[in-house]
């Protein structure tokens, strides 16, 4: 990835949008573009918490968290070669932040 404050920038403009107007929702089935933003999304994701810079993955566990009330368990899937100390932190603190205990979903 390139200029990391740039990257992290524009993480916070896609957390903001996700949060304020839904760029994702659960229509995926429905509208192929959300298919592609939604596996866009993720794989901007996945790079950012490898990513060396701490602001960019710090970035990149905001954007998932704004991503988890709408899409549940459904992404819990969707971290790729992640430490897996770093998938149970962002997944219990995605959990908490959107009000749902381990057994619930979306």
């Amino acid at each position: 990835m390139g200029n990391s404050n740039m990257i992290s920038s524009c993480f916070k403009l896609l957390t903001q949008f996700q949060q304020q107007s839904k760029i994702l929702d659960k229509s995926l089935k429905t509208f192929p573009s959300q298919q592609q933003f939604y596996t866009r999304f993720l794989t901007l994701i996945n790079s950012s918490l490898r990513h060396q810079n701490p602001q960019v993955r710090k970035e990149g566990e905001a954007l998932f968290k704004a991503l988890y009330p709408e899409f549940g368990d459904k992404l819990d899937k969707e971290l790729t070669n992640q430490k897996p100390q770093v998938v149970t932190k962002l997944l219990q603190e995605a959990k908490a932040e959107a009000g749902m205990t381990n057994n619930q979903g979306a």
